[in-house]
């Protein structure tokens, strides 16, 4: 009977950290996810060996920045530790003419435009977008062999501030592959 109680005590503590393969949390400033490690065969096909599989384990995924992993239903990556004044709870919402993507309240990305449309989460007239003239881009853009494209200072491959205030990602896998704007050439890429 005691060992029941024991074991009944201790179930609670092993539950909050329950890890289903598909869930996401925040460990600090790190988003973790839960991944499965299935079985089966690996490594070259002539001398392959078996592995068997093991329970579903939290793996590192991405260093979000000082306090800048957000706990919710599926924890996340925001670009500020504040909430966004501009959002909702989710979707798009226009911050002037930068047209913001909004995860509870907190924004994960932002992107300067020429005309922003929150409804439809569209942004015309930013970085790379076809263009005629540089009044089809946004402001401090120009049109260069017909796409928006924003002149930089910086020096070549540097992160460059007048990068990121045009285009703008939390490193969040959900939003694909994170990339850094750089100064290349001039401009921003």
């Amino acid at each position: 009977m005691l060992r029941i109680a024991i074991v009944m005590s201790l179930l609670p503590g092993c539950l909050q950290d329950d890890c289903r393969v598909g869930a996401w949390r925040c460990i600090g400033d790190e988003l973790q996810s839960c991944e499965a490690h299935g079985g089966g065969l690996y490594g070259p096909i002539d001398d392959p060996s078996y592995v068997h599989s093991s329970s579903p384990t939290w793996e590192d995924n991405t260093a979000c920045g000082a306090n800048l992993c957000i706990s919710s239903d599926k924890a996340f990556c925001a670009l500020a530790a504040t909430r966004e004044s501009a959002c909702g709870a989710s979707g798009y919402a226009c911050a002037g003419d930068t047209l913001v993507e909004c995860r509870d309240g907190y924004a994960t990305s932002r992107t300067a435009c020429l005309a922003c449309d929150a409804t439809k989460g569209s942004c015309s007239g930013s970085m790379f977008d076809v263009c005629a003239t540089a009044t089809d881009c946004a402001p401090g853009m120009t049109c260069t062999n017909q796409g928006c494209e924003l002149p930089c200072a910086c020096p070549e491959g540097a992160s460059c501030g007048v990068c990121d205030a045009a285009f703008e990602e939390s490193p969040d896998p959900s939003n694909g592959v994170w990339r850094a704007s750089t100064c290349r050439a001039g401009f921003c890429d």
